[in-house]
This record gives structure tokens, C-alpha cells and sequence, in this order.
């Protein structure tokens, strides 16, 4: 009797291990899939802006600059600077961020921005610095109600699995004790039965 006690618990606490992890895998999925999809959105501006630079008619940079932010793909949340010799060029108001490196790479600032500041080679007019912005509020507070929500949903469901199991559970061990109870009864009375002598001569 113990020994299934301790086989339904073990069942139960596996039960609860499988129905958390078959949840928490899609929401990995969700927000792993927001995070790679918002940090291609910017990768996306900045090979747009370099395939603009490199075309010819874009040479004189002073005119086509403003044309070409505005050409640039709109994404919620995403500015832009470009720095040409003494003239600054803004899309949309970027923050004032200061002096970041160079790089190719996104960089993280102050936690609340993606940036990716890098320096383009234009056809003729040698380098432009771009600094493209990324307000990671947004996803931020996309990801606080993703696992709020999750975690109320989560609890939810293993509440009602654990209503099911304890009911079946209680229903179970009654009808297993009414068992074991005729069980160790038939056995008692197979014990106290008395096996009748029998007398055989043997001539």
C-alpha cells in the first residue's frame, strides 16, 4: 500500500514537471522570436542605408540625406543619426546618447537601448557615421506581461491538474484499502482453516 502511495506521488510530481515544461518552451520560443526579429529589424535599416551610400547618384550626400531617411524602413521605436563632416541629420528625435564605439554589432546602452553605431564608406565622399536607435521600453514591457501572463496561466493549469490527481487520487486509495482489506481477510481465514485428518490404513 505504501509502495503505490509513493508511486502515485512520484507520478503526480512528474505529471507537474511535463505539463510546466511543455509550457514554458513556446513562450521561450515567443520571446526568443521577438528578440532575434527586433535586432534584424535594425541590421535591416543599416544594410539599407549602406546599399543607398553606395549608390552614385547618391554622391552629393548634403541633398540626398534627408531623402534617403525618409526612404529608410519606418520601424516602431527605431531613429536614426548620420553624421556627415559638421552636419547632423535625424530621423524622427533620437536620444542623446554621447560617444559610443564603433562596431558592427548591436551594443546595449544604459539597458534601455539597442544601438548600432558603425561608419559607412559612401561612393565619394568618404565615411558617414550612422547611428541607428533602438527604445527597448516597448519590448521590455512586451516581455513583463509575456511572463506575468504566463506565470498566472502556469499556475492555473497546475492547480487543475492537481484537482484531477488528488480527486483521482481519493477516489483510488478507498477502493485499493476495500482490496487490500478482503485481501488480508481471505488470507486470515485461509490461515485459521482447519485441514481435516484423515485416517488411511495402509495394509
Amino acid at each position: 500500500m505504501k509502495k503505490i502511495s509513493n508511486e502515485l506521488s512520484k507520478n503526480y510530481f512528474f505529471i507537474m514537471a511535463i505539463v510546466t515544461i511543455l509550457y514554458i518552451i513556446p513562450i521561450y520560443y515567443i520571446a526568443s522570436y521577438q528578440y532575434s526579429y527586433t535586432r534584424k529589424e535594425i541590421y535591416n535599416v543599416s544594410n539599407f542605408l549602406e546599399h543607398e551610400f553606395s549608390e552614385p547618384e547618391h554622391s552629393n550626400l548634403s541633398y540626398f540625406l534627408s531623402e534617403i531617411l525618409e526612404e529608410s524602413p519606418s520601424i516602431a521605436d527605431v531613429s536614426i543619426v548620420v553624421t556627415y563632416g559638421d552636419t547632423i541629420f535625424k530621423d524622427k528625435n533620437p536620444p542623446e546618447l554621447g560617444k559610443l564605439q564603433f562596431k558592427d554589432k548591436i551594443q546595449y546602452y544604459n539597458l534601455k537601448y539597442w544601438v548600432l553605431n558603425k561608419q559607412i564608406k559612401t561612393q565619394n565622399n568618404g565615411i558617414v557615421e550612422v547611428r541607428i536607435i533602438k527604445e527597448l521600453t516597448p519590448l521590455i514591457e512586451f516581455f513583463k506581461n509575456l511572463i506575468s501572463i504566463s506565470i498566472l496561466v502556469l499556475v492555473a493549469l497546475l492547480l487543475l491538474c492537481s484537482k484531477i490527481i488528488i480527486k483521482f487520487y481519493n477516489d483510488f486509495i478507498p477502493e485499493l484499502k476495500k482490496i487490500k482489506k478482503i485481501s488480508d481477510t481471505v488470507q486470515l481465514e485461509s490461515f485459521n482453516t482447519v485441514i481435516p485428518n484423515f485416517n488411511i490404513d495402509i495394509k
